[in-house]
């Protein structure tokens, strides 16, 4: 099926996104619905203040993005980016995911699955502790061990990548849930954000995962509501956030042994006296 293929809602149907464009979660729901070809009204939330009542009572956690689909005469509130992604393959049926008509194509889900989940857990958790380590020894140590995952886990699922998961010559589900991580760690290291090396050690080590990363970054749809800009400004302002609480647990830290020091001093004078 031809990428974006327009995508016509039932009639009476009707799909709200609630999100906000620098939300990497929130991006994959966009992609996902750009891949289907899918007319949508988006609804900014702004996450840089509280929410407000009427969106708690849409998503009582507050967090993006959240599905609204009105579809039979029923209103339904999906959670979660993946799920998100899920339902929009499941349901709209595109390139994106075949449907479970045969074991070819179970098995197919499966794999989407399992690297969905891999990927997350071994690369994506690990590469976002990156912004937060002390030093630039924390920091290699962390790449190389997602250098480690890549070759070991990874790369096998990308062999028949062409380019994209699983032989597509189109975005698949995988790129969605992943690619969203995909663009930004490059972007990260190009920045500055991360060791830059990082790019060397991927291009180097991991070439089977490189090719790949570098088609996943050139797809149209992720760059419909992405910034790096703005991306990189939220990630910075994390990052400082992050440095002023460890500066405040140093002084915690500092003082706590000072007053120690102190009182056994004064305790040893006591005792002198």
């Amino acid at each position: 099926m031809a990428s974006n293929s327009p995508t016509t809602l039932p009639s009476g149907s009707k799909i709200i996104l609630y999100a906000e464009h620098g939300c990497p979660f929130a991006h994959r729901a966009y992609i996902a619905l750009h891949e289907s070809g899918l007319s949508y009204e988006d609804v900014i939330i702004d996450l840089d203040k509280p929410r407000e009542p009427w969106y708690l009572e849409i998503n009582a956690r507050g967090l993006v993005p959240s599905l609204h689909v009105k579809h039979g005469g029923v209103d339904t509130i999906i959670t979660e980016s993946e799920n998100i992604a899920w339902f929009i393959a499941d349901a709209f049926p595109s390139h994106l995911l075949p449907p479970p008509a045969d074991v070819k194509a179970s098995l197919f889900r499966a794999r989407v699955r399992w690297f969905a989940d891999t990927y997350r857990v071994k690369v994506h958790d690990k590469a976002f502790g990156m912004i937060k380590c002390r030093t630039d020894e924390e920091g290699i140590a962390i790449i190389k061990e997602i250098v480690r995952h890549i070759q070991q886990e990874i790369e096998p699922h990308l062999l028949d990548a062409a380019p994209f998961f699983g032989g597509s010559a189109y975005p698949t589900l995988a790129e969605v849930i992943v690619g969203t991580h995909v663009l930004r760690a490059h972007s990260w290291s190009r920045n500055g954000l991360t060791p830059r090396f990082i790019h060397e050690q991927y291009s180097t080590n991991c070439p089977v995962h490189w090719r790949w990363a570098e088609k996943v970054m050139q797809i149209p749809s992720f760059h419909v509501t992405w910034s790096e800009e703005s991306a990189l400004s939220q990630v910075k302002k994390r990052m400082s956030a992050h440095a002023e609480k460890i500066r405040k647990e140093v002084e915690t830290e500092r003082l706590r042994i000072y007053n120690e020091v102190r009182e056994e001093r004064e305790e040893q004078a006591g005792k002198s006296v």
